[in-house]
């Protein structure tokens, strides 16, 4: 996954999570329903409260990258300094 696609994603993470919490979704869930004796708008938020957590948490290894330093150059290409005055140029050679 590219690093574009990985942004585009986590900026839409919070956008879902909102939308997983409304509450119109969240009255889908009758209060007496369980599964597994357990019952269901409980399991339903805690899930996608992990689930918001563990995604988050997957998209931040594809986003964090110790070795970037955020310089626009490729690795490959060395970093220049700036360049030296002409002993030519008048400006630093009347000072």
């Amino acid at each position: 996954m590219n690093k574009g696609r990985t942004r585009d994603i986590s900026a839409l993470l919070p956008w879902l999570g909102l939308f997983l919490f409304a509450p119109p979704v969240l009255s889908l869930f009758h209060p007496h329903v369980t599964l597994a004796g357990l019952p269901l708008l409980p399991l339903y938020l805690f899930l996608v409260w992990l689930g918001l957590i563990l995604s988050s948490w997957r998209l931040s290894k594809h986003l964090y990258n110790p070795s970037d330093t955020g310089s626009p150059l490729p690795d490959n290409q060395p970093h220049s300094s700036p360049p030296s005055p002409d002993k030519n140029d008048k400006r630093t050679r009347d000072a």
